[in-house]
């Protein structure tokens, strides 16, 4: 996705509603589907919210165009079928207007925000900019999760909080900002070639050459930290934990971070540099872009 792109979605009223079901039976608000968020540096679409499902298939006969139908989409077991399927069409037949009547409890659309850390103050006093923000990240929190975070965003600034919102994410705190961390992936038992990018838990490795670094096509193995690690840089030695702290670095990324080793010697950190040990000239140095 580049700016300006559009990725338009067939979502339509049939899917709002079993959202707007979903939300009100999982203890969510019910805030429906958004029309559009931010997808990379494009933005999704969802231009057909107004037209029912029926609609869709007739005009997709007239025109000749081909139906197509995930056959998973027929399995009751799952919530959001069962409710398609099973709820959804008994609610409207023993009650007139259900449709309508639904979509009015629908609260207003969330504030369409960046995907990137956002203040404490602004999540300390209001659950909507809370749900706005995790939308974000295409989250839909429970309302207990809301609450947790406006709690937690009022006390005083804490690292150690970890607030589960997903399976995969948690939101944490660090240094008066909250953000949306997915569960990292240790590095270990990783090799990789020098001038090889890669992308890590929290971060992309590029490389560039530079007047010294690491020689082409050098394998090196890739490890996590323990504690105590130092790199021997031209400007003297430099404590890796002091490094992190001066960078700001959140306390979840630094164990996670990928240290470079040739054998069992620390060689190079992705955006501190390379060891003095074993730079050659017209040499590699690893470079770090933190993902949002």
């Amino acid at each position: 996705m580049r700016n300006g792109d559009i990725v338009a979605t067939a979502h339509h009223r049939d899917d709002e509603l079993e959202s707007l079901l979903w939300q009100l039976a999982t203890g969510r608000a019910l805030v429906g589907i958004a029309t559009g968020r931010q997808l990379e540096h494009g933005r999704m679409w969802r231009p057909l919210l107004s037209y029912q499902r029926v609609d869709l298939q007739c005009i997709a006969h007239r025109n000749d165009w081909t139906w197509i139908e995930d056959e998973s989409n027929q399995d009751v077991s799952l919530a959001r079928n069962a409710l398609r399927h099973e709820v959804l069409p008994r609610l409207r037949a023993s009650f007139t207007g259900f449709d309508a009547n639904l979509l009015r409890l629908k609260e207003p659309a969330l504030e369409l925000l960046p995907r990137k850390p956002i203040s404490a103050e602004l999540l300390a006093i209001d659950g909507i900019k809370v749900r706005a923000w995790l939308h974000a990240y295409n989250i839909t929190p429970k309302n207990a999760v809301v609450d947790e975070i406006m709690r937690q965003a009022a006390a005083r600034d804490d690292a150690q909080v970890c607030i589960r919102v997903s399976p995969r994410n948690c939101v944490r705190r660090f240094k008066g900002m909250f953000y949306v961390v997915a569960d990292a992936v240790q590095n270990s038992d990783i090799s990789l070639q020098v001038g090889e990018s890669a992308c890590f838990s929290f971060g992309e490795v590029t490389w560039i050459r530079d007047k010294v670094g690491l020689a082409t096509d050098t394998p090196i193995r890739v490890g996590s930290r323990e504690g105590g690690e130092s790199l021997l840089l031209n400007r003297g030695c430099v404590n890796l934990s002091r490094w992190f702290y001066d960078q700001k670095v959140p306390p979840w990324e630094r164990d996670a971070w990928p240290l470079f080793y040739l054998d069992r010697q620390l060689v190079a950190v992705p955006g501190l540099g390379v060891s003095a040990s074993v730079c050659t000239e017209g040499g590699w140095v690893p470079q770090w872009r933190r993902f949002q």
